[in-house]
């Protein structure tokens, strides 16, 4: 009975609503969950999708080895939720084996840019954006925008949305511990627990400052504060400075996380903490603990990467980029005024050495209206917002730890969502590829590609064990559509991939 009333639950969560058609997006599946009913011997999962489907399967992999198991197709997935039930001898692998799952979802290839959604009308001085793409998190999916009506403003902070920007929270969340408002709230971040962070640029009210969804009530928490949970010495600049007078961290235009666990770095652009007199530098907090991270923080800055003397507009966004040891940091540039001494994009190693400068390639990008950029799930291409106010996308080559940048496409977003002055301040993409830009308001743009397919692992949690099987059998076939191949991630592939697949149960190398 309690499973049954589980599951209810369950679905009860997934709130129907009747919508429009939306235009062609990268498609992927949110909310993914399942429940197994002992008396009728079935698997019910469940999961949301952000569009209707074409294809769509569920995919197992073993817990322990990671190797996949099988497939099962699933038919007919519409936009929004969805539920399907399999019979326990229906679901792949053997009798008793552990087995993590996700979904793989396809849909019509993306042909064009398009504003696909926009949450409100409503035109602020600046807006923001971030967005979990760790299908680990609670709050998976979600979309958070940072809006600030004006410079002080009292309802300057933050909204939350649902993958497709249905608004979470009725009123703007603007609380602080310290007990001071925002003055000019910048550029967000987010971390692998899901939690927000919010810096705050104006000296008065300096910072950086966290939000966790999961107790929304508590608004925002100072980070950047004593171990007895009071407020850093603050100067007339900004500059934060804890009991011995180091410097801590100020004023910020822009925060990222990178890293999961013990391992979490919070990067932020401190305008006040200085090297060799230059502010407008990167400071890296190493802010894991054990396999947590921690909630505040008052010592001098793990590392401080002195680019400052490249900074000479002190507007600055950082986006970390893990696999090529290093970051990117772009600054506010006005059409034809990227050169090499202040140009639009740099790129960091973790030794502190700028081993790119867009200036050397000022040919192809010629500017860097309000310093939004990001760089794909996939790391191999980067989308800026150029001197035009166009999105100019470049893809990324690598050699030796050099990164060089190669035009590839480009779009102009739709006037209402820039800046009346052309400025996009901050763009991500989320886990389907499409890009978030924010401006004056703030909008969710689709990406043309012509392999609309997303696979999304449920939480390691979410396991799904073969241990009740009542009709005797011991020894189950994993269960695939027969003559489909799939690659190593579950997600079916033609003729023309190269590598490892498995197609009827059998693993083979196709060249």
């Amino acid at each position: 009975m309690k499973k049954v009333l589980l599951l209810l639950a369950l679905c009860a969560s997934f709130t129907m609503v009747a919508q429009e058609t939306m235009p062609v997006r990268g498609i992927f599946a949110t909310k993914l969950a399942v429940v197994f009913d002992g008396e009728n011997n079935t698997f019910t999962f469940m999961f949301h999708s952000n569009m209707d489907a074409t294809e769509g399967s569920l995919v197992f992999y073993d817990e322990n080895t990671g190797d996949f198991v099988g497939a099962l197709e699933l038919n007919d997935v519409k936009e929004g939720p969805n539920v399907f039930s399999f019979p326990t001898a229906e679901i792949p692998g053997q009798y008793e084996q552990r087995m993590n799952w996700g979904v793989t979802l396809g849909a019509d290839p993306v042909t064009e840019f398009a504003l696909v959604d926009e949450p409100y009308n409503n035109n602020f001085t600046y807006t923001f954006n971030t967005v979990d793409n760790n299908p680990e998190s609670d709050f998976f999916g979600r979309i958070y925008v940072g809006h600030r009506p004006g410079t002080a403003d009292a309802n300057n902070g933050l909204w939350m949305f649902e993958p497709d920007f249905v608004s979470i929270n009725e009123e703007v969340i603007k609380t602080r511990s310290d007990g001071l408002g925002f003055r000019s709230n910048f550029r967000l971040a987010i971390d692998s627990e899901g939690k927000v962070y919010m810096p705050d640029w104006g000296d008065p009210t300096s910072g950086v400052y966290v939000f966790d969804p999961a107790n929304q009530s508590d608004g925002f928490k100072e980070f950047f504060r004593n171990d007895d949970g009071s407020s850093l010495t603050r100067n007339s600049d900004g500059l934060l400075t804890n009991a011995a007078g180091e410097a801590v961290a100020g004023s910020s235009p822009g925060v990222a996380i990178s890293g999961m666990g013990a391992d979490t770095k919070l990067y932020v652009y401190n305008e006040d903490v200085k090297v060799n007199a230059s502010g407008n530098n990167v400071s890296v907090y190493n802010i894991g603990d054990t396999e947590s991270i921690m909630d505040h923080w008052n010592q001098p800055a793990s590392q401080i990467f002195a680019i400052g003397p490249w900074q000479a507009n002190g507007n600055g966004n950082i986006v970390p980029d893990e696999a090529h040891n290093g970051i990117w940091v772009s600054q506010v540039r006005a059409k034809n005024q990227n050169n090499t001494g202040v140009p639009s994009l740099i790129f960091v190693n973790n030794e502190g050495n700028v081993v790119y400068n867009s200036g050397n390639q000022s040919d192809i990008l010629n500017g860097s209206q309000g310093a939004g950029f990001a760089i794909t799930r996939d790391g191999q291409q980067i989308a800026i917002s150029d001197g035009d106010s166009n999105i100019s996308f470049y893809d990324i080559t690598w050699n030796e730890g050099v990164p060089s940048l190669t035009f590839s496409k480009q779009f102009a977003p739709t006037a209402g969502i820039a800046q009346s002055n052309g400025r996009i301040l901050q763009m991500n993409f989320d886990y389907g590829g499409n890009l978030i830009l924010s401006g004056a308001k703030v909008g969710l743009f689709s990406v043309p590609t012509e392999k609309n397919q997303n696979y999304v692992p449920a939480k390691k949690d979410q396991v799904v064990k073969k241990n009740d099987i009542h009709d005797g059998v011991t020894t189950i076939t994993a269960k695939t559509k027969s003559g489909v191949r799939y690659n190593l991630m579950g997600q079916p592939v033609d003729e023309n991939y190269k590598g490892i697949v498995i197609q009827d149960g059998k693993k083979f190398i196709q060249k």
